[in-house]
């Protein structure tokens, strides 16, 4: 979605939900189109978000970026649980805000908006190109995007494996190792 909203370098990108698996991949991407990242997620996330390239951190349990007078290029909610209206204010005039899980309310009013205003939301689904996988393959392939796996379930355990991703306090991702059952 960083690729597809053409990020550029210099630009300011905060993304929320920064310690998610969402958000440690988009820290990344974002970082390598040269882009300014500030992480939002919680104190105990804090040394993991600048380790992956993070120039500046909110917590959200302190407080709350959208108060702080600071405008952004793009704004990236990884989890679903922003609106355009609360973070509006925090985009620059020609901001943009990235949905990576929206609700369909938000999905099927962007497009309206988007027409009417300079801000602009970026909330259709990922249609990924060949170069954006290209993109992607070559990152992973030069280790400047790296999987930040939390925990690993055996697939036996899938049904623990989806009720810790629903606590959405996990560090990056969460992996299922499939055995040859021969």
């Amino acid at each position: 979605m960083l690729i597809k909203g053409k990020v550029q370098a210099g630009q300011s990108v905060l993304i929320h939900g920064a310690s998610g698996s969402v958000g440690t991949a988009a820290i990344q991407v974002a970082k390598h189109l040269g882009a300014q990242v500030t992480a939002v997620s919680s104190t105990q996330n804090r040394e993991l978000v600048k380790s992956l390239g993070a120039d500046f951190f909110i917590d959200y349990t302190a407080s709350d970026f959208t108060g702080n007078g600071i405008q952004y290029d793009y704004i990236l909610d990884s989890f679903g649980n922003l609106n355009f209206e609360k973070i509006k204010n925090s985009l620059c005039p020609k901001g943009k805000f990235i949905v990576v899980s929206g609700d369909l309310p938000q999905l099927l009013k962007s497009p309206f908006l988007n027409m009417i205003q300079s801000k602009k939301i970026i909330a259709a689904p990922a249609t990924e190109t060949l170069h954006t996988l290209q993109t992607i393959t070559d990152l992973f392939a030069q280790k400047k995007l790296v999987p930040v796996i939390d925990q690993v379930f055996p697939m036996d355990d899938i049904r623990k494996a989806h009720a810790y991703i629903e606590k959405r306090h996990r560090k990056g991702n969460v992996a299922i190792t499939i055995s040859n059952r021969d």
